[in-house]
């Protein structure tokens, strides 16, 4: 029995050996080949999370960490906690590295991040249903629940700072961890809750809350260490990282496809976890020695680290006493090392004894004996002992420190130091108060320099040993002087071989220099041609204009510029082009006029073939090319003209609509060129069946459109329209075929039926399409009730009255675009009238009648400010500042006060004249072009852009057009419409661009709506557009959401292709 129990113990102590073995032997093998390291995990999937059902880390971040740790043969820790928890241990050394942490400059600077990234992330903000978070500025006076440590939150550019830059007032809600986020908005504690888009991806619509598109700080999601973890831990993760994202295959890819799109939760066999529990169990077992051992090490070295702690305390104690007891020698150093002139703190003893014994020799000439032995001036200087010098020196004199400088005093000498040193000397053998002089020096890489000596020189025995030297260094003014000089020559230069001429004014106009080549121009020499003797050589027939434009420009300090020929004597004129603007002097106040005279013959011959091709040009603008006849455009503007002959003399008008029946027919089955010819007989025939008065016009296609004027009775126009029903059916004969046409007319009276183009056109087509009702080849007047009418458009102007008192007026902002790259360049504002009731009104209903009623001043006033104020708003947001286009009605323009009211404006809403454009119509700047000229010159002396509107629709002359200070042409939507199938709009189209490009202005077409018209746009040279294919007109806050998100193409950029 004894027998047994000894058996049993001996198989015990046999066992703890081998145990003991094992782990001797084991244990040290393990530790080497099964690094453990210590991740910090927080919830924040897809990146990374802890299941705490299954014990196990999901997400992209872990998987990426266990594939690598299964290639270095690691062993992970995991410890879960929150977001803040996780950043407490990382700086605390508690866990070895953290998964998925935003990257930023500043968090690199406290902790060890990889340099490869995983994904990239932002900052988005999530609200309930309903409410409105379109923009930072939405964010004024709300609650936004934020964690604290998040980098979207408290970043550089986190939502903090966002604010405080915007001068938003928001409260922040601070919580604890991701999780709590939305909770505080659903309970109502926040209104915004700020996370990371990946977040709210997953957990939006679990609460039912909706994303806002308001995003914050992208950033780069990384891993990131603990300061004291190995630096070969990085290293691995970099290397492994870089490697599977090089692979397309690899599990990198893999993970981000499965995890952004879905969130699917793997479940683990039930015997897993036993098993892994028991496996762990083991190895902790097995691992045991070496983590005592590694424990160990680090206990010592945290008291390592506590003792230098205690003597970095005692040093700094030490220190600030030193500090506190040489406080004034502080200051002193302070005022000596911080000047920023060359200080050199010389001891002249050795100078004086080396004088004194000179005198003692019997030398009374000190200058004299000098020039006889000039070796002693360096032999006397060398006895110049340097105490110190300051910060200054060593940056002047390009030396690596002071005693470098100091012992090499003598080399800052070169040949031409030796009489300034002479002179210093004689100053200190005559007891002089002071020595100052201008000395070249030598910097000691060599480098020549020009300085300012002054020498102070003591009198009291002690002041010997101590004497401030001050050197000034003059290199740069020198070199600037001499670079002046020199510019000031190549100018003269420049100016004398100038390729055109040169002049300069006083303040009063009176010539005062004219270089080589004006001289050549004008004939004269320069003493005949100062003054107001270059007038002289002006044609007689442009000198009175010359002289009128040189005098106004004079006098109201404007620009000058005129084209004129000079007489040059010898029976040659010379076309020229003069040019001057104000010089003036640092307070803004004319001293002067700068001009040049560019000879221009050539390009005045250019302009002639211009202009006989312009009337070519207004001829394919206002005519249709198939018949000869008046086109839309010219039959418009007769008709406006006839609408306000109505209303002057009360007479009536009429228009005649005019459809032929069933040409279609025609065309298709015979084909275009005998359709033209069937156009053409019913052109003559109409022409035929009018009087010399009346205007007969093609819309294009079948469509005839006849105005009669000063009619009397009604009948008098159906008796010219059944003339025109009896004129058309005779057969057309055109080999081999006979033809017969009809005609269905509509007709409305100006101005019963309407009092604008718009109106009038619609009850004239209106009726036609009554007449081809009635069976075709017959004319039908529209018969509306006129009182109701009149009373419709008194309402509407009472309405309009309200409606600019009661603000339902706005403005919506139409995008103009560079079309080849879509980059914004610009944009238009456009009013619009929400009326309370009948909501959203026509600007084509309420436009004309503001126009007829006066309300268009107001309303323009009110749309010039409204829009430099949104302009300069969207640059305080930060926005890359665009220009935005204004339209001035006819009748703004013809008001006096218009350039102070934009002035007022400018200067009320701060907007920088050149962000502002301003849009004129052809008609409205030719009721008096003098006039015009004069304000649109003032307008852009401020600095304001102009632009035509509609161009191609008016009357506008080259010779007009070139005078006028614009800088941009705008085609017509009605020539844009058609572009690509009416060759009449493509040629009219087609002349703008060239004529625009020819005179150096931008050109933008509107009304853009289709690809094709875009391409054909770009390939005629034409490259900004407007129009529905880019953007309908947008309110404030949509175009601010368009604005944030489109390019902006840079001014110079903007009216070139690519």
């Amino acid at each position: 029995m004894k027998r047994q129990k000894d058996d049993k113990v001996s198989l015990m102590i046999l066992r703890g050996l081998i145990i003991l073995l094992l782990l001797l032997f084991v244990a040290p093998d393990f530790a080497v080949a099964a690094r453990t390291v210590r991740v910090g995990i927080f919830d924040n999937l897809p990146m990374a999370a802890w299941d705490r059902e299954s014990g196990q880390a999901r997400g992209i971040f872990p998987e990426l960490l266990e594939e690598i740790a299964r290639r270095e043969d690691w062993l992970l820790e995991y410890r879960p906690g929150t977001f803040t928890d996780c950043f407490a241990w990382l700086e605390e050394g508690a866990v070895d590295l953290v998964t998925g942490v935003g990257y930023s400059e500043e968090r690199d600077w406290l902790y060890n991040f990889s340099r490869e990234s995983v994904l990239s992330n932002w900052g988005q903000l999530l609200t309930r249903p309903g409410a409105k978070i379109d923009s930072f500025l939405d964010l004024q006076g709300k609650t936004v629940a934020i964690v604290p440590s998040s980098i979207f939150a408290t970043g550089p550019n986190g939502l903090r700072e966002l604010a405080r830059r915007l001068e938003i007032e928001v409260k922040f809600l601070e919580v604890a961890d991701m999780s709590e986020l939305l909770p505080a908005v659903i309970d109502g504690r926040a209104d915004v809750a700020l996370a990371n888009r990946f977040f709210l991806d997953r957990l939006a619509g679990d609460y039912r809350l909706k994303k806002s598109p308001v995003l914050v700080s992208p950033i780069e999601l990384r891993f990131v260490f603990s300061l004291d973890a190995d630096e070969s831990l990085r290293h691995a993760v970099d290397r492994h990282l870089a490697a599977l994202k090089a692979e397309p295959d690899s599990l990198y890819y893999r993970s981000l496809a499965h995890w952004i799109k879905e969130d699917s939760v793997v479940t683990l066999p039930a015997w897993l976890l036993p098993t892994a529990f028991g496996a762990a169990g083991l190895l902790v077992l097995l691992a045991g020695f070496a983590l005592a051992t590694r424990f160990q090490v680090r206990r010592k070295t945290q008291e390592l680290v506590l003792r230098g702690e205690e003597l970095q305390r005692e040093i700094t104690e030490r220190q600030r006493a030193e500090i506190a007891a040489q406080g004034h020698m502080i200051r002193y150093r302070g005022l000596f090392e911080g000047a920023a002139v060359s200080i050199w703190d010389e001891d002249l003893r050795g100078v004086r004894r080396a004088l004194s014994a000179l005198r003692a020799e019997g030398i009374a000439d000190l200058r004299a004996f000098l020039a006889e032995h000039p070796e002693k001036i360096l032999e006397l200087a060398g006895e110049i002992q340097v105490n110190d010098v300051n910060e200054a020196s060593l940056r002047i004199f390009r030396a690596p420190g002071k005693k470098e400088l100091i012992a090499a005093l003598s080399q800052t000498f070169v040949e031409e130091s030796l009489p300034v040193l002479a002179e210093a000397l004689c100053a200190l053998w005559a007891g002089a108060e002071s020595f100052s002089a201008e000395v070249a020096m030598r910097a000691l890489d060599g480098t020549r320099l020009t300085t300012f000596i002054s020498l102070p020189i003591p009198h009291d025995e002690e002041a010997w040993s101590q004497v401030s030297v001050s050197i000034l260094d003059l290199t740069d003014y020198q070199e600037t002087r001499k670079t002046l000089r020199q510019l000031e020559r190549r100018h003269q230069t420049l100016v004398e071989h100038s390729p055109v001429g040169i002049f300069y004014a006083d303040r009063w106009g009176k010539c005062s220099y004219i270089n080589r080549r004006g001289l050549a121009m004008l004939g004269m020499v320069q003493e005949s041609a100062l003054g107001d003797g270059w007038l002289a050589a002006v044609h007689y027939e442009d000198r009175p204009r010359v002289e009128e434009a040189w005098r106004r420009a004079c006098e109201a300090c404007f620009p000058f510029k005129e084209d004129f020929r000079f007489d040059r004597g010898n029976g040659s004129l010379a076309w020229v082009m003069g040019e001057a603007v104000p010089e003036r002097d640092e307070a803004g106040e004319t001293i002067g006029y700068i001009g040049t005279l560019a000879e221009i013959t050539d390009r005045i011959a250019v302009e002639e073939s211009l202009r006989r091709n312009e009337e070519r040009l207004q001829y394919i603008a206002h005519h249709d090319q198939v018949t000869g006849l008046p086109n839309r455009v010219l039959f418009h503007s007769h008709l406006r003209r006839a609408i306000a002959e109505v209303q002057r003399s009360g007479r009536m008008a009429a228009i005649l609509f005019l459809d032929l029946d069933r040409f279609k027919t025609i065309n298709d089955s015979l084909g275009h060129e005998i359709g033209d010819q069937v156009l053409r007989e019913v052109s003559a025939r109409l022409s035929a069946c009018i009087r010399k008065s009346d205007l007969v016009a093609r819309f294009g296609g079948d469509e005839f459109v006849i105005l009669l004027e000063d009619l009397r009775e009604l009948k008098d126009i159906a008796h010219i329209a059944e003339k025109i029903l009896r004129s058309l059916p005779p057969p057309i004969a055109i080999p081999p075929h006979v033809l017969h046409v009809t005609t269905s007319i509509g007709i409305a009276l100006v101005p019963a039926d309407g009092e604008d183009v718009d109106g009038l056109m619609k009850a004239a087509d209106v009726a036609m399409y009554r007449a081809k009702e009635q069976g075709r080849n017959n004319f039908q007047f529209y018969t509306p009730d006129m009182n109701f009418r009149a009373g419709e458009l008194l309402m509407l102007e009472t309405e309009l009255r309200k409606a600019i008192d009661e603000d339902q007026l706005v403005l919506h902002y139409q995008p103009q675009v560079h079309m080849a790259s879509g980059a914004l360049v610009g944009m238009e504002a456009l009013v619009r009238w929400r009326h309370p009731e009948q909501g959203m009104v026509s600007p084509g209903d309420f436009i004309p009648l503001a126009e007829d009623s006066g309300l268009i001043l107001p309303i323009g006033v009110w749309v010039l400010r409204t829009a430099c104020a949104q302009n300069r708003a969207w640059q305080e947001m930060g926005l890359p500042p665009i220009r935005v286009s204004v339209n001035i009605s006819a009748r703004q323009f013809r008001q006096i006060e218009l350039v102070r009211t934009v002035e007022r404006i400018l200067a009320e809403t701060g907007l920088d004249p050149a962000w502002l454009e301003l849009e004129i119509t052809e008609s409205s700047i030719m009721y008096d072009i003098e006039a015009v000229i004069q304000i649109l010159q003032e307008l852009n002396a401020m600095g304001v852009r102009l632009a035509i509107d509609d161009f191609g629709t008016g009357y506008s002359s080259l010779s007009y057009l070139k005078r006028l200070p614009v800088s941009t042409l705008k085609i017509d939507q009605s020539f844009v419409r058609d572009i690509t199938t009416d060759h009449n709009d493509a040629a009219i189209a087609t002349s703008v661009i060239a004529l625009a490009r020819s005179m150096g202005l931008e050109v933008i077409a509107e009304g853009v709506e289709a690809p094709e018209q875009m391409a054909f746009l770009q390939q005629r040279g034409c490259y900004r557009g407007q129009g529905y294919y880019f953007s309908r007109p947008l309110a404030v806050e949509e175009f601010t959401a368009w604005y944030r998100r489109a390019a902006v193409k840079p001014e110079e950029l903007s009216a070139v292709e690519g």
